[in-house]
């Protein structure tokens, strides 16, 4: 079984597009650069984890083929989540770990275990006390919340049909990158929580999304749906809903009013891409998409091997310095290199960065005024 139909990792999307499923049944499984750096981060997670290593002793290496190289960030991050675990098990005596290792939900749902399944970062088994599940976010795009974590819980559910009820269920998502967040947050259910989830929310999407004709709903779980851009219901109710409400001149609004329209940026931006992606690969299929016709943007001239272009450059008369643009590193890259050199001191996790010959040189540019969206308020246990 090397996927889940209704994978846990989904499941914020197929809970709440149960079409989603049969949208995405045969997409070719694709990586990105950020996902690469997940996963490579997982690994080296996983690896602390069995070796009771510290995540600095494998800087600069490589641990699986095709992964990314262990940096500085990498380390820091995974730090985090092996503190808390370490943290936990040395108040917890009696608690054990499992690692990576698959949990089957799908009896409580009246499934089969082929349909649902998922393979947990972390889980720390207190039975009967509680089941704490950490999952480690490396990305900073997203920020991942802990509270009704639809993931998660399912990981909950998992543990419960292993083991039996808990008093409690403990989820932690670990996110270090995220910026003004606590990089650990916590939340916790009870048993009884966790059951009636499972069985009004959870059972009834789950049954919807394995029929053919499971209905479509746009929202922002359809950023990594196959469907995203060529769904007719998220063209639907992005486009009318855009058309309606960004009628009003901006400067009419209350703040209110400015907040909310806001929030409706993102989902329509993903929606506006998507469409003209789509059309842009119709047209260039020959496909006749009345007004619009194929066209390519301006091209830009490259050397076709540099080498070479070195060479003949060199003949025609110019110099090293004619032929070559220098400049000098960017103060984070002179500080990885000194750090490397063992010239100035690590930084070391959750502590503030220590003061170094750099900071006479150093200064910072203005920034230009703009806004972010405020994180939700920490969720404790």
């Amino acid at each position: 079984m090397k996927h889940a139909i209704l994978s846990p990792s989904g499941a914020h999307r197929w809970l709440n597009c149960p079409g989603s499923i049969q949208a995405n049944k045969d997409k070719p499984w694709e990586q990105s650069v950020y996902a690469l750096e997940g996963t490579s981060a997982h690994t080296l997670l996983e690896v602390c984890l069995r070796t009771d290593s510290d995540p600095t002793t494998f800087l600069g290496k490589t641990l699986e083929r095709g992964h990314m190289p262990v940096d500085e960030d990498m380390a820091d991050g995974v730090g985090y989540a092996l503190d808390y675990t370490k943290s936990y098990l040395a108040n917890n005596p009696k608690a054990t770990i499992r690692i990576e290792q698959p949990v089957f939900p799908a009896p409580l749902l009246g499934l089969s275990n082929s349909i649902i399944w998922g393979t947990p970062d972390i889980q720390l088994d207190n039975y009967p006390i509680e089941l704490v599940t950490i999952d480690y976010k490396h990305g900073v795009g997203i920020v991942v919340p802990v509270k009704e974590n639809p993931q998660l819980r399912i990981y909950h559910a998992g543990g419960r049909q292993s083991a039996g009820r808990y008093r409690r269920y403990r989820s932690v998502v670990v996110q270090p990158r995220v910026p003004k967040r606590r990089p650990v947050q916590e939340h916790t259910i009870t048993d009884v929580q966790l059951v009636q989830w499972l069985d009004t929310v959870v059972k009834p999407a789950a049954d919807l999304a394995l029929t053919d004709d499971a209905p479509r709903v746009a929202g922002d779980w359809c950023r990594y749906c196959a469907a995203d851009g060529k769904c007719k219901a998220q063209m639907e109710q992005k486009l009318v809903k855009a058309k309606k409400e960004f009628t009003a001149d901006p400067k009419s609004l209350a703040p209110a009013d400015v907040a909310r329209y806001l929030d409706m940026v993102p989902a329509v931006e993903t929606a506006i891409q998507g469409l003209k992606s789509y059309a842009i690969s119709l047209v260039h299929r020959g496909v006749k998409v009345p007004g619009y016709e194929a066209d390519t943007t301006r091209s830009s001239r490259i050397w076709q091997d540099e080498e070479k272009a070195n060479k003949v450059l060199t003949k025609m008369g110019l110099e090293t310095k004619e032929r070559y643009e220098v400049s000098l590193l960017s103060p984070a890259k002179a500080e990885a290199a000194l750090v490397a050199k063992g010239k100035i001191p690590r930084k070391k996790r959750g502590q503030p960065r220590q003061n170094t010959p750099l900071d006479d040189v150093i200064a910072y540019t203005d920034g230009n005024p703009t806004i972010r969206k405020i994180p939700p308020p920490d969720s404790v246990a």
